[in-house]
């Protein structure tokens, strides 16, 4: 039985039911610009192309001087690196009622997604410059088409082999005393399942057991170890995922003008629309092909 007759509930006054939301939108994941951090040397000009100089190294002396003699001039050498800035950019456009019936949450949304698309399409572009480097080897020495998950997964082994490529072209580290090893987080998951002796995992369960428990996966091998979705997967019957080992001289960026937001008004007759944006002016260049090598290996987690 009713509690009073004629009550007035939601079936009464159903034509003025207001339908709310959060009015935060939740935005889907994605990658993040993690390797602009990792620019070694960035020029921002207005031109049509910017040339990036490197200058060679002397050769180093062993013979003494003459007394009466004077030392015999040595000429420097340079060669240079020419990026071309091109124009880069995304928008969305919303409308007035679509804000109106969202309570303003589309517009906040559209910041929000353009923002996070700005920085992956950078990492991504950033990531395109490195696959045109032209050093590359993979843990077995077999073809980037006939890899095998046993023998061509990451270890400690191979990122060895990589940083003694490194090394021995004289390439400098990150002010942090380290390298840079870029990969797909399948591959870190590779990194954080090897128990073997000498592993990341069999180094720091002793020592550090936080890091352990935690499978964070930071510092190895003399690589920062660096999460990215960009780096690319082959199509073959094993995947060959692509990875980037690299020094502080390897990635150059040229900007004509630096990327950015931009929110305003289509030039609409009643001003109901709305632009949300991204553009930009750049390029991203490898200047010393010697600093940067491509680790391709297979996983076992790939999809």
């Amino acid at each position: 039985m009713p509690f009073t007759s004629n009550m007035t509930s939601t079936v009464q006054v159903d034509d003025s039911i207001i339908q709310a939301f959060e009015t935060e939108a939740i935005i889907a994941a994605g990658q993040s610009n993690v390797l602009d951090g990792l620019i070694y040397k960035r020029v921002e000009l207005g031109a049509r192309s910017i040339s990036m100089p490197t200058f060679g190294r002397l050769a180093a002396t062993t013979t003494a001087l003459t007394e009466t003699d004077d030392v015999t001039a040595t000429a420097l050498s340079d060669t240079k690196v020419v990026l071309t800035p091109a124009e880069y950019g995304q928008a969305v456009v919303t409308t007035s009622l679509s804000n109106f019936q969202t309570g303003g949450m589309v517009d906040r949304a559209a910041a929000q997604i353009v923002g996070a698309s700005m920085g992956n399409s950078l990492d991504a572009q950033a990531i395109a410059a490195l696959v045109a480097g032209t050093n590359q080897m993979t843990p077995s020495g077999a073809a980037v088409g006939a890899l095998t998950v046993g023998a061509d997964k990451v270890s400690r082994v191979f990122l060895n082999k990589l940083r003694n490529k490194l090394e021995r072209a004289f390439v400098p580290t990150f002010s942090n005393g380290l390298y840079a090893f870029v990969c797909h987080p399948d591959i870190v998951a590779d990194l954080r399942e090897d128990a073997s002796a000498g592993s990341f995992i069999d180094i720091t369960k002793g020592s550090i057991p936080e890091l352990a428990l935690l499978g964070n996966i930071s510092m190895y091998q003399g690589f920062l170890i660096i999460p990215d979705t960009n780096c690319p997967i082959s199509a073959a019957t094993v995947k060959g995922y692509t990875n980037f080992a690299f020094g502080a001289n390897a990635l150059g960026k040229a900007v004509s003008k630096e990327a950015s937001l931009i929110i305003k008004p289509v030039n609409d007759m009643l001003g109901r629309f709305m632009s949300i944006g991204w553009y930009g002016v750049h390029a991203y260049g490898i200047l010393d092909q010697t600093a940067v090598w491509k680790g391709v290996t297979a996983s076992a987690y790939a999809a």
